[in-house]
Order: C-alpha cells, then structure tokens, then sequence
C-alpha cells in the first residue's frame, strides 16, 4: 500500500482509552432492617461490569468491591470485598460475604462500590440502607429471682 493509499483510505477511528464501569443488579441476601450489635449477617451484592476494562481479581490494581458512607469505612468489620472472578465487561460479579453488626445501637449506614485499587472509585453504589443497631434480647428472669439476681428467702 502506498503513502497516498494510506492517506485515501478515510478517517482513522479515534483511540478510546479503557474505561472502569460499574451498575448495582441486586443484593440478593439483604440485611435485616434491625440488626443485633455484634451479630454475624450473610450478605450478598451483584455489581455489572458496564466498563470496557476487565475487572481483575489480582494483579497491581485488582478491582474489588468497598465500603461507602463513608468511604473505607469498616463499620461493618471489613472494607473491601475481592472480586470472586475476573468479570469481563457487561458480566455480573456476585460478592457473597459476611459483615458484623456494629458494637454501637443505633442508626447504622451499609452502602458498596466499586474501586480498582490505586486507580479510583467508580461506577453505581448500592442503595444505601439505614439499619437499626439493637442490643441483644434480654434474657427473661426467673420469677425465683429479685431484680439484683440474688435468690429470694
């Protein structure tokens, strides 16, 4: 092909730069609207790849899902969730994990994101849910016992 063939055969197609992308599916175990302080909860999100990068499980910059409200917060006794996978673009990637209800009753955040580590944030957060923190039941008392829990006479 000549130089005058190259210049004739119509207007190149512009580089696009890969780009990170994200869209909440579902979150296919929810928390309860209350939880106990301290208690355990499975849980579950499902996040689309909407980019043009895959989302890597590993490697310098691994993508992963992490917490938000604040960002990186550990709340719910971890921040960062890996993805299970590589997930190429316009797959869902399934994050199943367990979080700790926070030590402190109360009006509680729990929101997810996307983040490609040492990159940036990006792409649809989770909704974001406001649980209730309560402490745990009390336990019924012993008609036997007075309130200080000294045997009666």
């Amino acid at each position: 092909m000549s130089q005058r063939d190259v210049a004739n055969s119509g207007p190149s197609q512009p580089f696009a730069a890969p780009t990170n992308g994200a869209a909440f599916v579902a979150l296919p175990h929810l928390l309860p609207a209350r939880v106990i302080v301290g208690q355990r909860y499975d849980v579950a999100v499902t996040m689309q790849n909407t980019g043009t990068t895959i989302w890597r499980c590993s490697g310098q910059h691994p993508h992963r899902l992490g917490s938000q409200s604040p960002p990186d917060n550990t709340r719910w006794g971890l921040a960062r969730i890996d993805v299970p996978a590589d997930v190429p673009p316009g797959a869902d990637a399934l994050f199943t994990f367990s979080v700790v209800a926070p030590s402190t009753p109360g009006e509680q955040r729990y929101q997810w994101r996307m983040i490609q580590e040492g990159i940036e944030w990006f792409g649809e957060a989770t909704p974001e849910a406001i649980v209730i923190g309560e402490g745990p039941p009390e336990l019924p008392r012993s008609p036997d016992l007075p309130d200080s829990g000294a045997p009666s006479r």
